[in-house]
């Protein structure tokens, strides 16, 4: 948390009650790290992530052709049972900041109408779809 130090970058006293409110603490402890020249630490950065314990599974599909980071979380959903597993934006955000790359979706190729350009005349009717 740097906003106290953007603070003392800007030479503004900042509001401790406001502060303190978002952050869950008291505001005279925010006060307290204002004058010591602290910064407030939420302990975040040291809590370990809930797909932590789970990650060689996730490597493991994740090298399989075709596989979905979707079916990888339902996977793991279904597999743990484990109520307390975070939704699947932190999934994607686990396995974007841990490199955890899946493969191509390889999907079918798209029809090919989807590729008309805006304004061309439909070939079964020869008619501008606008009309």
């Amino acid at each position: 948390m740097g906003e106290l130090n953007i603070y003392r970058q800007l030479g503004i006293k900042p509001n401790f009650s406001e502060i303190a409110r978002r952050y869950g603490f008291d505001r005279h402890t925010i006060a307290s790290y204002w004058e010591e020249g602290g910064d407030i630490d939420d302990g975040r950065c040291r809590r370990t992530s809930g797909f932590d314990r789970h990650r060689a599974v996730i490597e493991e599909k994740a090298a399989l052709p075709g596989v979905t980071k979707k079916a990888v979380h339902e996977f793991l959903l279904h597999r743990s049972g484990d109520a307390g597993l975070p939704g699947y934006n932190a999934f994607t955000h686990y396995c974007r900041t841990r490199g955890i790359a899946f493969s191509d979706p390889g999907g079918p190729e798209p029809h090919p109408a989807s590729r008309r350009r805006r304004g061309a005349s439909c070939s079964s009717t020869g008619k501008s779809p606008s009309a």
